[in-house]
Order: structure tokens, then sequence, then C-alpha cells
């Protein structure tokens, strides 16, 4: 079996008001040239196809015509898509029986039958002669089957919830698989060991949770493990991978991109796995890299090359409130001297302050951007070790902070 595995697509995102059609156009350009190039048995994208669940009429547009590339450069490659924490699962499912005849597969929801919990067979495709592909799009945790979590306390019974609904279908899978062949799940989640920096440091909504799951919660059985949900590229097992996302979707995005190219003999065999970077249209680049005042930074930001097509932030560090002019300066900077880069305005550098015990372990918000930036649980957990003397929250506190952030996010995406 051949694949290319990749995620997050975030088609409709936008950068400081910048559109990024451009960037993501030259992404599927890239993706199929490198699909001609490879001529896979699968293209399996992990979720997070557009940036909001309602996506404009132009982002559809840029959507259909980007897979429509993909196919007509390698027309035998079946494509599988699922539905990530930012999508619609109802929405992308539309026009999934259309689609299939462009051989490509949409999976958007879980779906329960009457008389069970749900039937595992709705995961599970295979191609004869090729392997098994197990396509599971973003299921919050309170719409997981609950299957033999019995005797649990209620951290266990969450976990072990999650770790029985995957090992369900792997099981399946595994009565199926009477040739040996390879499989290859499929999900959109946060798992434990995973590089959450560019998640915890961007200025971008976070939809849903970065709840992280166990290795082990993903179920044994599985080959390969095709992760969508964090953006940055990386291995975590050496079956478990996240391809990361397709363009930078925040200023803390300024690594390599690109997407996975992974071939298995067989069932039980090591995938061997290759990234095949595609470097950004546009790069993220902030300056001065790790902040100065402001001054210094403009200075920066004149020297900085012209031809340079960058979005560009001013990195500021400085004990005085920023000059209320300072993004009209910046932009005059540029017009002025006809840069190429599109510049993004000034960022506070974040900084901790002394709690009662003389640690730096309380966050100090200083602008309302900044505080867009935090994870409200760790915004709740600085706070109560800043009011206790450095004593950290109780887990039974942890726990019900997380039932109550996990309420407000399955809300907004109803």
């Amino acid at each position: 079996m051949k694949f290319i595995h990749t995620s997050d697509w975030h088609i409709g995102h936008n950068l400081y008001h910048n559109e990024r059609d451009e960037e993501h156009s030259y992404f599927f350009e890239k993706l199929a040239q490198i699909m001609k190039d490879e001529q896979p048995d699968f293209l399996l994208v992990s979720g997070d196809v557009y940036h909001i669940p309602t996506p404009s009429a132009a982002s559809v547009k840029l959507f259909v015509d980007g897979v429509i590339k993909l196919h007509n450069a390698s027309p035998s490659t079946q494509i599988y898509i699922t539905a990530g924490n930012h999508d619609s699962p109802a929405r992308l499912e539309t026009d999934s029986e259309l689609w299939k005849l462009a051989s490509v597969q949409i999976v958007g929801n879980l779906r329960r039958d009457n008389d069970g919990p749900f039937n595992p067979d709705q995961f599970i495709f295979h191609t004869p002669g090729k392997g098994f592909i197990v396509p599971l799009p973003f299921i919050h945790p309170f719409n997981i089957p609950s299957l033999n979590t019995e005797n649990t306390t209620a951290a266990e019974g969450e976990r072990s919830k999650v770790r029985a609904f995957h090992q369900c279908i792997l099981d399946r899978v595994a009565d199926l698989n009477t040739a040996g062949e390879p499989v290859v799940m499929m999900a959109h989640l946060a798992v434990d060991g995973c590089d959450m920096t560019a998640h915890q440091e961007s200025g971008e909504q976070i939809i849903g949770t970065l709840t992280a799951d166990t290795a082990e919660d993903m179920g044994a059985g599985f080959d390969y493990l095709a992760l969508g949900h964090i953006h940055k590229p990386q291995q975590i097992t050496e079956r478990i991978y996240y391809s990361g996302s397709a363009i930078p979707v925040s200023f803390s995005e300024d690594f390599p991109h690109g997407v996975y190219v992974v071939e298995i003999d067989g069932h039980n065999q090591m995938p061997d796995v290759r990234l095949h970077e595609i470097p950004s249209l546009r790069k993220v680049v902030s300056i001065p890299e790790n902040g100065a005042p402001l001054a210094e930074a403009l200075k920066a930001l004149e020297a900085f090359d012209n031809s340079d097509n960058s979005y560009v932030r001013l990195l500021i560090d400085q004990d005085e409130p920023i000059a209320a002019n300072a993004d009209d300066t910046g932009i005059m900077i540029v017009k002025n001297n006809n840069k190429k880069c599109r510049f993004c305005g000034c960022c506070r550098v974040p900084r901790k302050t002394k709690s009662k015990n003389g640690q730096e372990d309380a966050i100090e918000v200083q602008d309302i951007d900044q505080l867009r930036q935090l994870d409200p649980k760790e915004i709740a957990l600085s706070a109560y070790k800043r009011l206790n003397n450095g004593i950290e929250m109780p887990q039974r506190l942890i726990d019900l902070l997380q039932t109550a952030i996990n309420n407000v996010t399955i809300n907004d995406r109803l």
C-alpha cells in the first residue's frame, strides 16, 4: 500500500484580514504534482478541510477545484476526506454521493443503529490487494458510544470509552483482514506527546478542545495512524504521525509544512514514511525574532528585504505601552519602501509575573490580542496556582473545568 497523508487545509482562513486563497491554490498545485509523480493508492485528508463550519461559496469552489485537480493528477487514487473540529460534518457530507464518482469518500458523522450503539462497518473501507482504510472524523468525547466501561471512575470511564470505541473498530477490521493486508486509521484529535506549541501560541481561535488522548487510547491493530488537528508535522510513535497544516495558520507556525508519503508492505510491517515538504507561498515572520522595543522593531522592519513577500508582524518587548500609531507607522514603512511583505501589525511578547511564592508562573495579560492567544484552561490553572501559594489545582477541579469547557465548545458547534 502506498498513500499520501495530509490534513488541516483550513480553506477560507484569513490571516490578519488577508485572504489565503492564492496560497491554498498553490498548495493544491504542488500536491497535485506530488500525486502525479507518486501515483499513490490513497490520499488521506485527516480533517479541518475548512477553517469555519460555514465556508463561503468561494471557499467551497476552491475546495472543489482543488480536489478535482488532485483526482486528475492521479485518477486511480482513492481519496478519503474526514471532518475535523473546524468542519460542519453535515455540510461536508452534503455532496458525498456525487463525490464518489471521482473516487472521493467523505466521512463526516458517526451514525448509530436503531438496535445498537453503532455499527463499526461504517468506518471500514477495504480495497482488495491494497488494504483497509479506517477514516474516523472528529467525534466529540460526549458523542463517543460507551462500550464496556462499567466499574470505572469518571476519568477512567472517559478514557476507557475512547479506547473501547477505537478497539471495537480495529477488532472488526482484524476479523475481516484474513489476507494480512495493511491497516491505516485516520483520526482528528490530540495525542499525548505531541508538540502543541503552535496551538498554544497561536492568536487563532481554537474550536473544540485540545484534550489529549494517549497512544494506547487509539487501540491496537493499525499499521499507521494518520492524524490531523495538530499543525506541526511530527512523529509520535513509529506508527503514529501528524502531517500538519497545509499552510501556516498563525505566526507560531514558522516551521516546514508538507505531506507524508507512506508505504507499507503488509499488516504488522513497519511503515516507510518520508516527509515531502511543500514550501509555503508566503512565510510568516516575526521581527525581531525574540522581541525588542518598538523603535528597534521599526528599524528592523525598515531593514527587512524589500523583495520578501512574507507576512510580517513586529514583536514588541518593552515595559511602556505600545504607541497608538505603531501599526500606522509600520504600514507606511512598507508602503514607502515598496516592500512585498504583508504587514500584520504589532504583537507584545507574553510575560510572566511573580506569584505569592516568588515563582514566575502567573500569566500577565497586557492587551486583548494577548488574551486571545491564551488557552482558557491555562489561564484558570495559572490563576489558581497564583492565588494558592503555588499549589496546583486538584484533579477533580481540573476535570470539572474541562467538562465546562467541553460544554461550551460543543454548544458553539451546534
